[in-house]
Order: C-alpha cells, then sequence, then structure tokens
C-alpha cells in the first residue's frame, strides 16, 4: 500500500531526475524508467530504499487481491502482506515464489501459495500451477495465525527443498501430512520462526556490506 504523500514524493524524483515514464508492474510495484547509473544511489537515498542485486529466487513481493466489488478485510488483507514481505526480505528461496493474498472466493488469480477469507477463516493453499491442484495447508482463524503458519512453512521449505524445486512439488514429495505435524507442532513452530528471523537478520547484513563503498 503506498500513502499519498509517499506518491507524491515518487512524482517529485521522477521530474527532478527528468525521469520518462513510471509504471505499475504486474508484481503491483512502481517501477521508475531509465534512471542513469550515475544517477542510482542519489535516487535510492531520497527514497529512503537500500539498494541490493536482486533474484529471481528472492520474493519479489505479496500480491494483493484488489477486488473492488468485494466488502471485505482490506485493511487486515493490506497488513498481512505488509507484514511476511518484512520478515521475508532479502531472504532467498529455493526458486521463484509468488503469493497472493485475498478476501475474495472468486479471485481466479493462480500463484504458488494462495492465502483466501472464507467464512471458516484464512485458508493457507499451496498451488500446482501445471496440474491447478491446490492443497490446503491449514485454515486460521486470524491473520496473525495465519502470518505465522505461512512463514513456518516458508523457513521449513527453504531449509528441506531442493534447488530450484518448487513448492508444489515439495509439498508432494514430503507429504501434507508430515508437513502439517511440524508446522502445528508449537514448539517446532517457534524453532522454524526464530530461525527465519535470525537468517534475514545475516543476510541483511550481507547484503548491506555488500552495498557500502
Amino acid at each position: 500500500m503506498v500513502e499519498a504523500r509517499q506518491l507524491k514524493r515518487i512524482s517529485e524524483i521522477a521530474l527532478k531526475y527528468a525521469l520518462p515514464s513510471l509504471e505499475i508492474n504486474e508484481h503491483q510495484r512502481i517501477v521508475l524508467h531509465q534512471i542513469p547509473v550515475e544517477k542510482l544511489d542519489d535516487i535510492c537515498e531520497e527514497l529512503q530504499m537500500k539498494l541490493y542485486p536482486y533474484t529471481d529466487r528472492m520474493l519479489s513481493n505479496v500480491q494483493i487481491s484488489h477486488d473492488l466489488l468485494c466488502d471485505c478485510q482490506k485493511k487486515s488483507l493490506t497488513q498481512l502482506a505488509i507484514e511476511v514481505e518484512k520478515q521475508t526480505e532479502y531472504l532467498r528461496m529455493p526458486t521463484s515464489l509468488s503469493i497472493r493474498v485475498c478476501c475474495c472466493q472468486k479471485d481466479r488469480y493462480t500463484t504458488d501459495i494462495h492465502i483466501i477469507l472464507s467464512k471458516d477463516g484464512w485458508e493457507l493453499k499451496i498451488n500446482d500451477r501445471k496440474t491447478m491442484n491446490h492443497t490446503i495447508v491449514n485454515v486460521s482463524k486470524t491473520t496473525k495465525e495465519v502470518r505465522k503458519m505461512l512463514l513456518a512453512l516458508l523457513q521449513y521449505y527453504r531449509q528441506s527443498a531442493k534447488f530450484n524445486e518448487p513448492i508444489s512439488t515439495w509439498i508432494n514429495r514430503m507429504g501434507i501430512i508430515h508437513v502439517r505435524e511440524i508446522l502445528f507442532n508449537k514448539e517446532l513452530q517457534n524453532l522454524l520462526l526464530a530461525t527465519l528471523v535470525e537468517e534475514q537478520r545475516k543476510r541483511t547484513e550481507a547484503m548491506i556490506k555488500q552495498t557500502q563503498p
């Protein structure tokens, strides 16, 4: 979610540096085009952004449904996406991974992980893009519960998946019963969450060192 003051600031910087155009890409990100290389550090500093090398094995963003006809918990939905992005920033995944959160069962976007608000709660699903089948990992009553379940799932996937193994292939290989046993065990879940936090801290420190002169 972007605030009005942030949009204004982005527009001012685009005009200041004579950037020809801006767009919103398929990942719901604002893209500034044709930034001169010699101005990149200055623009990042003015936008208060960190400059770091990006790979397709990083989680680029969490997509949010914008179905204006859906009268539902948009605030909770947006906050969930923001918190997941913050807690996975810089972390590498076994392969590219897409996540989408929505509050409408009619949402037809296909991503690797889908979080949907149903009458029973927040459904955490893993989709197989080839077969279009899905596996429900868990149904949580609150956004806090589903966020913790998602982050623990991502960390277990990071620890046990093979290189370039899609999460749908991984869940079939590991078995949904086994994965649930790990995630539903509070001690193991907390261990996974603590490990994710520590690995993100180390990764963040390493990324910052790479960008320092």
